[in-house]
């Protein structure tokens, strides 16, 4: 007797289960759940590679080279970057930063 009760009681349960993953499926936009992961893949790639040129980059800088020709190639970039930024190209062509 005990052992007809416990299997309707997992049969109800499991019919329960049952009914609420339905209505789940019903209210979820599988196709919208789709493009919003690619989507999110395909950014997260995008970052990955961003990630890895900085990386590769940086250590290039700091990779190569003395300290004194990472500070002064540091220095002309950070110089290039202020001459542009303020607009005065005379200083960016002739070098002087």
């Amino acid at each position: 007797m005990y052992v007809c009760v416990s299997i309707i009681t997992e049969f109800v349960c499991l019919l329960g289960v049952t009914k609420a993953l339905k209505r789940m499926n019903t209210k979820m936009n599988l196709p919208q759940l789709q493009k919003i992961m690619m989507e999110f893949e395909r950014e997260s790639e995008i970052m990955d590679l961003k990630e890895e040129t900085i990386s590769d980059t940086i250590d290039d800088v700091l990779g190569e080279g003395d300290e004194e020709e990472v500070r002064c190639g540091l220095r002309g970039a950070v110089s290039l970057c202020v001459c542009l930024f303020l607009g005065d190209r005379s200083d960016c062509e002739s070098g002087v930063g």
